[in-house]
């Protein structure tokens, strides 16, 4: 097992998935939601890390290089093939993905370099497809026990993640923030057999997990923050929309870049509001920096 490392001091962790997103005309971006998240909270100014793992491949020599441009890496080199997806998109903009299976960042081993890493950060953000095999889950697990960071969950689903059902059980009983979308607030309802209204569902999550926030994007229809004191609910941001990949990954950066800012409640939605309107603006999920001035 080969290793590149570049440890520094962090506000935030993300661990999980790091992959070439390959569009309709051929052309590759950077991807991988926890890897957005990441590179999305640094260009805000958040020092960030990024657990992950790539092939030796070239494909994966490439990415390594690219992503370690925009955020410090702790990333394993392993036998197996580096992350893809294919990605298309509808009419209005919005994309589908086909995830390839049994790669790099499925086998994800834990290290003590690692544990130090989680254990001096003060957020940690984790999802659901790195959690697609045990390996890389495990591993998970690990670092989860190991850290007294702010844990925030991004469900993230993705079609053919088997077992989800108790992938997002164990994740959120395990997180102190929870962000999903409008889709899988449809999902976690059927999962637990409900046909209460939508507050009502997420107010008996935020209960029984214990969870300091929630909240749910909703795509052109803006996003709500849910506090054991507070609902709150947007509008999304009027732009020409390009793009969609990677506007929950910005949302996500903007809840983190907010906390650490210490700014109210009503900020912190209206700005991760906003961070996900630029990025659904370009194509990809990374934009410039010079697209978030002002940020």
């Amino acid at each position: 097992m080969k290793y590149a490392r570049h440890f520094v001091a962090t506000d935030l962790v993300c661990f999980g998935e790091l992959l070439w997103d390959i569009y309709e005309d051929g052309e590759e971006k950077i991807g991988g939601a926890p890897f957005n998240a990441a590179a999305l909270a640094s260009l805000t100014g958040i020092r960030t890390f990024m657990i992950t793992a790539v092939g030796s491949d070239e494909q994966g020599k490439r990415l390594q290089a690219a992503a370690s441009e925009k955020v410090p890496l702790l990333c394993q080199i392993n036998e197996h093939k580096t992350g893809t997806v294919t990605v298309t998109r509808d009419k209005n903009k919005n994309p589908a993905f086909l995830i390839a299976n049994d790669v790099a960042f499925d086998y994800i081993t834990f290290d003590q370099g690692m544990a130090r890493i989680c254990s001096a950060t003060k957020f940690f953000c984790f999802g659901t497809l790195a959690q697609r095999h045990s390996v890389s889950r495990n591993t998970l697990r690990t670092l989860l026990r190991s850290t007294d960071a702010v844990k925030i969950y991004d469900f993230n689903y993705r079609e053919g993640i088997s077992s989800w059902e108790s992938l997002f059980t164990e994740s959120v009983e395990m997180a102190d923030i929870l962000k999903i979308n409008e889709q899988e607030l449809g999902l976690i309802k059927m999962l637990y057999k409900s046909e209460e209204s939508d507050d009502m569902v997420i107010t008996r999550l935020m209960q029984h997990h214990n969870l300091q926030y929630v909240f749910v994007t909703r795509g052109s229809e803006g996003a709500s923050l849910y506090s054991e004191t507070t609902v709150l609910h947007r509008a999304a941001s009027e732009i020409d929309v390009v793009d969609t990949t990677g506007c929950g990954d910005a949302f996500t950066a903007g809840i983190v870049h907010s906390l650490i800012k210490k700014v109210d409640e009503e900020r912190m939605l209206d700005y991760a509001v906003e961070l996900a309107g630029k990025v659904a603006g370009v194509k990809g999920a990374i934009p410039e920096k010079a697209i978030l001035q002002g940020f």
